[in-house]
C-alpha cells in the first residue's frame, strides 16, 4: 500500500470515529432528554396530586352556615335562630296564638259573616338585608265587606302567607336590626335615626353578656305632641364594641307571641332574655 492509499484510510478511521463519537453524544442528549421529561412528569404529577388532596381537604371541611335553625328539643317550645353573618342568636317560638290564625263563619241571619278565630299559628324568621323579622307564618284575612248599621260583615275569608314587602310596611315589634358602627358619633347617628331626630345616645351599661352593653336611649324632654323622640314602647338597643356593631328589636307596649290561646302565657321575655351577640367571629 502506497503513502496515499494509507493517508486515505486514516482519514476515513478518524471520520469514522467522529460519526461515532457524535452518534454517541447524541444518543446520551436524547436520553438526557427524555429522563428529564419523565423527571419533570412525575414531578408535575405529585404537584397535582398535592394540590387534588389539598382543594378535597378544603371542600370536605365544614363550612360555617350564614343561618342555622337549630330545634333544641322535640319538647321545647322554642328553636335556636342564629344569624353568623348578623352576628346574633334568639330563640324563636315555634308558633304561637295568633288572633288571625284562622276565620268562622258565624251564622246570624242577614247579619252573618266571617269572623277572626285565634289559632296557633307557626312562626318564622324572615331575612331581609341587615335585619330580621319574627312573624307569623300566616294570617286569615276577611275580605268582600259590607256595613249595616255601622257594623262590618264579611262574606269571604282566605288564607294570606306572610311576605317581606308586608312587614316592610309599618314599623314591626322583633324586627331585628343588625348594623356596623365605628364609633359613638355614628352610634348616636343610627340611634336618630331609628328612634327619632330628636333622641340622643344615652349611658352604656354592662349587660349579662360580657363585651356587650345595653345603650339607654335620652329623649329630648320634651311634651308628646311636640317631641322628635317619642320612646313609649318597650325597646332593646345592645352594642358590641370589639364588633363595632350595634343591635336593636322593639319590643312593643305589651306582648306579640302567646303560648295560649286565653293569652295568659307569653313567650316575648324569653325571646329577649335569649338574645346573644356572637362574638369572636
Amino acid at each position: 500500500m502506497n503513502s496515499n492509499e494509507t493517508s486515505v484510510a486514516q482519514e476515513k478511521i478518524h471520520s469514522n470515529k467522529g460519526q461515532y463519537i457524535l452518534i454517541g453524544m447524541l444518543t446520551l442528549l436524547v436520553l438526557g432528554v427524555g429522563a428529564l421529561s419523565v423527571f419533570l412528569y412525575l414531578r408535575n404529577a405529585e404537584l397535582a396530586r398535592q394540590i387534588t388532596e389539598t382543594n378535597n381537604t378544603v371542600d370536605t371541611a365544614p363550612a360555617k352556615k350564614v343561618v342555622e335553625i337549630v330545634p333544641d328539643d322535640p319538647n321545647d317550645p322554642f328553636t335556636t335562630y342564629t344569624n353568623n353573618k348578623l352576628g346574633f342568636s334568639i330563640k324563636v317560638p315555634k308558633a304561637a296564638a295568633n288572633l288571625y290564625g284562622n276565620c268562622t263563619w258565624v251564622d246570624d241571619g242577614s247579619k252573618s259573616s266571617f269572623r277572626p278565630k285565634a289559632e296557633l299559628t307557626p312562626v318564622k324568621v324572615f331575612e331581609n338585608g341587615d335585619s330580621t323579622y319574627i312573624a307569623f307564618d300566616y294570617a286569615y284575612q276577611l275580605t268582600d265587606k259590607t256595613n249595616i248599621d255601622g257594623q262590618s260583615y264579611f262574606k269571604d275569608c282566605k288564607k294570606v302567607d306572610t311576605t317581606i314587602a308586608q312587614l316592610d310596611q309599618e314599623r314591626r315589634t322583633w324586627n331585628i336590626i343588625s348594623k356596623q358602627v365605628n364609633n359613638d358619633t355614628e352610634l348616636d347617628a343610627f340611634i336618630k335615626q331609628r328612634f327619632g331626630s330628636g333622641c340622643s345616645l344615652g349611658e352604656k351599661v354592662a349587660s349579662n353578656q360580657p363585651n356587650v352593653f345595653t345603650i339607654k336611649v335620652l329623649d329630648d324632654g320634651k311634651d308628646m305632641e311636640f317631641s322628635q323622640c317619642v320612646l313609649n314602647f318597650m325597646f332593646v338597643v345592645k352594642y358590641a364594641p370589639t364588633l363595632n356593631r350595634v343591635f336593636t328589636y322593639d319590643r312593643g307596649q305589651s306582648f306579640t307571641f302567646a303560648k295560649t290561646l286565653d293569652y295568659g302565657v307569653v313567650y316575648d321575655d324569653d325571646m329577649d332574655k335569649s338574645f346573644r351577640v356572637i362574638l369572636g367571629q
